[in-house]
């Protein structure tokens, strides 16, 4: 009897694992650090230091991936530093929601929306 619940335990860890790795996202890569200042140029070019920063990229072929950052001072130099986050697609999974691909041909980006 104790055999037999082993081997449907077993059984079922294997279809529960199978069932997962099909709806598995991709695997998750550091992604692209940038950062940079936000200028006023109305007020004498003044680097801001508050408020949000949201930028939507998109990709030639696929969904635009939108990453948002606060604004503040870092180094007395720069105003923001955000991560694009990028996944690679293995076998058949799928990418995670917001997140762009990573591969090894060249690709290319455009910075769509960017406000502040």
């Amino acid at each position: 009897m104790k055999n037999q619940i082993e081997k449907y335990t077993v059984s079922l860890l294997i279809v529960m694992l199978a069932a997962l790795s099909t709806f598995a996202a991709g695997i998750s890569e550091p992604g692209l650090v940038m950062y940079g200042a936000v200028r006023n140029t109305a007020a004498s070019n003044t680097r801001l230091i508050t408020g949000t920063l949201t930028w939507t990229i998109t990709p030639a072929s696929g969904s635009p991936v939108t990453v948002t950052t606060p604004l503040t001072d870092i180094s007395g130099q720069y105003s923001y530093a955000l991560r694009v986050p990028f996944e690679s697609v293995v076998g058949s999974s799928t990418l995670s929601p917001n997140t762009l691909p990573l591969n090894s041909a060249t690709t290319s980006y455009s910075p769509t929306v960017l406000s502040a």
